[in-house]
Parts: C-alpha cells; sequence; structure tokens
C-alpha cells in the first residue's frame, strides 16, 4: 500500500469535539472556562482551532470530560499535520520529484 497518498479529505480541530461534549453535558462556554479555571478567551480559541492544544491543556480536559489526554493529544496532533500537508503540497512534491530523478 502507498501510504504517501493516504490523506484525510479534512481535519477538524479538537475543539470540535470538545464543543460537542460541553453541549451535550448542557455547559456554556463560561461555565467550561470556570470548570477548567480558564479564561473564556482560552476556550473560545481552543474550539475554533486558533490554540493549539498543550499537553497541560489535555490533562484539564481529561480532568473536566472524562476523555483521556492522549486521545486530545492525538486529535491536536493530527489536525496540525494536516493543516501543515495542506500548506506545503508544492514543496512535498518537489521534494519527491529530487527523490524520483537521483534514484533514476
Amino acid at each position: 500500500m502507498n501510504h504517501s497518498t493516504i490523506r484525510s479529505a479534512r481535519a477538524t480541530p479538537p475543539g470540535a469535539t470538545i464543543k460537542r461534549e460541553i453541549l451535550e453535558r448542557g455547559w456554556t462556554q463560561k461555565e467550561f472556562a470556570r470548570i477548567l479555571g480558564r479564561p473564556e478567551q482560552f476556550v473560545s480559541d481552543l474550539l475554533s482551532g486558533k490554540r493549539i492544544l498543550t499537553p497541560e491543556s489535555a490533562i484539564q480536559l481529561e480532568a473536566a470530560l472524562d476523555v483521556p489526554a492522549a486521545f486530545w493529544l492525538r486529535r491536536e496532533a493530527n489536525y496540525r499535520l494536516w493543516l501543515e500537508q495542506a500548506k506545503a503540497n508544492d514543496q512535498v512534491e518537489a521534494i519527491r520529484s529530487r527523490r524520483r530523478e537521483a534514484a533514476a
């Protein structure tokens, strides 16, 4: 199998899942910020994908939502990788072309 061509059509930030989780619990963003002990702007940025989810934040999410920190960190890593792959498409193709030329 050629893994270099397997790519998700669209990745979503972990904030989309967090938002769904807090809505299912009937919490507002303000309430969730209070639960986390973080500013409302932090929660807003996290939900929109503007803020990178750190290990510290993942541990706080685990405590608040009872979803493992590792889950949140994997979601974050996959989302950020997808963003970079989308930006780097031309550069990646140039590298692959040079690799093929070197192998010939």
